[in-house]
């Protein structure tokens, strides 16, 4: 489903946040496929359209930017593994850097394997940052 939105021209008009075809490592689309999945099953329409990969925000590229239908805007860092402190520091930049573009506030996502308590607290008590732990799917 993800690789249908890879096709095609991914440009966003009229917005400051442009997108580029970019590749996505197949780890990266099945863990978005996954969160998608996810966001679905609990009633958040996200059409493929509305999937954004590698999308170049100023000068960094974020994973995945997602639009839901009810206007919700979405950064997704996909993580190799773990949870690391870096990727706390991109999720929390790329964050901002959407916001100061875009001037609206976007829900962050760190999609991983797995996340050590200490880094999921302060992800999601301290920063409001949503942890997808691809291991712990329940849905």
């Amino acid at each position: 489903m993800l690789q249908m939105s890879l096709m095609g021209d991914m440009s966003v008009k009229n917005r400051s946040t442009t997108t580029e075809k970019g590749p996505l490592t197949e780890y990266e689309e099945q863990a978005i496929t996954k969160y998608l999945a996810y966001l679905r099953s609990k009633g958040i329409s996200i059409d493929d359209k509305e999937v954004y990969p590698k999308c170049r925000v100023g000068d960094r590229e974020i994973d995945a930017v997602l639009h839901s239908s009810d206007c919700t805007w979405y950064v997704i860092e996909v993580e190799r593994g773990s949870l690391t402190y870096t990727g706390l520091g991109q999720i929390l930049h790329y964050r901002h850097i959407f916001q100061r573009h875009r001037r609206l506030r976007p829900k962050a996502v760190v999609i991983c394997e797995s996340a050590p308590e200490d880094l999921k607290e302060t992800c999601i008590v301290d920063q409001g940052i949503e942890v997808f732990e691809l291991q712990r799917i329940t849905y």
